[in-house]
């Protein structure tokens, strides 16, 4: 029995297998599951080429221009929300790209926006500009608020020296507020700017559009300019108006004082000096008034020093000469002008009626002996030109001499 046992196992395991029968197959992985939003491989077509190749990426070349797109967009200091706006912008306005960010872009704006600067970095050029003296200016989105504070966020971009730039107004003691040079970045939101607007794509047009912006930058700053220069001359128009009432009262005081003492009248000479010296944006005509007082005061000190030469002379016992005060001398006039009343806040009265010729003040009119006023009957002759005629008593008002009115034609 164990000897037919060990033939049927030596039988069973030395049969040979066939070939054609095939290994079985291994079973096959799993195909791993598509990542979200990852689109799916392209199946071939019946061609065997494959599908058409996927889109081209957005443009990523820098710099380029594009438009932003959304109405008042804010424009920060940096790539992160937080913080002052630097600005805003509206919808269709163009901004050259040159930093791209994970949701940010750096943009240079091609129109204005103010800066702050401190005052040791920069000197003043003119009231409208400053000059850079640092190597590396850096700009400021705000000043300190205090002295010795940190001052607000920088601008990544530095300002070199030399570089001229817009000056605005005062910021706070130590800083000034100036208009930012195009070439500095700042950042907006990229969902905010389009990368490649179909109408900007080549560069001759993305030039155009920037060009059109600049000259819209350069409008606002002329604006900024003359509205600047019409503020200082109203400003030192009304300072110079101001100052020639007070120091013509004062004159009208010393001259019915009388006396030969020169000092109150230089005091008033060199207020109307400061005066001219701190006003020097005062309209042209208003200036000429105000330089016939200053004669006018220089002819009542030269008469005060002949007055007290004549007392002098008189208490030696010596011939003290003409009377350097003659009695006023009435004479008739027929004057041909423009009738302007300049108003003075400073003076009693309010104002004067000047008779202009040309373009120099000539004399100074009134209805009746005393001081002139804003006299309605004179109203309807302003601005045009007439002959007037009247008396001119030898009285003198603002440096020029006074006519007492009797017909206009």
């Amino acid at each position: 029995m164990r000897r037919l046992a060990f033939l049927l196992l030596t039988l069973v395991f030395a049969t040979p297998v066939r070939a054609e029968d095939p290994a079985p197959a291994p079973a096959p992985a799993p195909e791993p599951p598509a990542a979200p939003d990852e689109p799916a491989a392209p199946a071939p077509d019946e061609g065997g080429e494959g599908a058409e190749p996927p889109p081209a990426p957005p443009r990523t070349d820098l710099p380029r221009v594009g438009r932003v797109r959304g109405q008042r967009v804010n424009v920060r200091v940096g790539p992160r929300i937080g913080g002052r706006p630097v600005t805003q912008v509206d919808d269709g306005e163009v901004v050259r790209v040159i930093e791209q960010l994970p949701g940010w872009v750096g943009v240079f704006l091609p129109r204005g926006f103010k800066v702050a600067v401190a005052d040791e970095y920069v000197q003043v050029v003119d009231p409208d500009t400053v000059v850079v003296t640092a190597d590396r200016l850096t700009l400021r989105l705000d000043p300190p608020p205090t002295a010795g504070a940190d001052p607000g966020p920088a601008f990544a971009d530095r300002v070199e020296r030399g570089t001229r730039l817009v000056r605005i107004e005062p910021a706070a003691p130590g800083w000034t507020w100036v208009v930012a040079p195009e070439a500095v970045r700042v950042y907006i939101h990229a969902d905010y700017v389009d990368d490649a607007p179909s109408d900007l794509a080549d560069a001759e047009s993305g030039e155009r559009a920037i060009e059109t912006a600049r000259s819209r930058r350069k409008a606002w700053i002329q604006e900024l300019s003359d509205a600047r220069i019409e503020n200082r001359r109203r400003r030192a128009e009304s300072a110079l108006r101001d100052a020639l009432g007070t120091v013509q009262e004062g004159l009208h005081h010393a001259r019915n004082e009388g006396g030969f003492d020169r000092a109150p009248i230089v005091v008033l000479a060199n207020q109307l000096d400061q005066a001219l010296d701190t006003t020097k944006d005062a309209p042209p005509p208003l200036r000429r008034v105000a330089t016939a007082l200053r004669e006018d005061l220089e002819g009542e000190i030269a008469l005060r020093v002949a007055r007290k030469d004549a007392a002098i002379a008189r208490a030696r016992g010596l011939d003290p000469g003409p009377d350097p005060l003659p009695a006023p001398r009435v004479s008739q006039v027929r004057l041909t002008g423009v009738l302007k009343f300049e108003p003075v806040p400073g003076w009693r009265t309010g104002g004067a009626w000047i008779l202009w010729t040309g373009n120099e003040p000539t004399h100074v009119v009134q209805l009746t002996a005393g001081m002139p006023l804003p006299h309605p009957d004179l109203k309807d002759f302003e601005g045009t030109v007439h002959t007037y005629i009247g008396k001119q008593p030898g009285e003198r008002l603002f440096g020029l001499p006074v006519v007492d009115l009797a017909k206009i034609e």
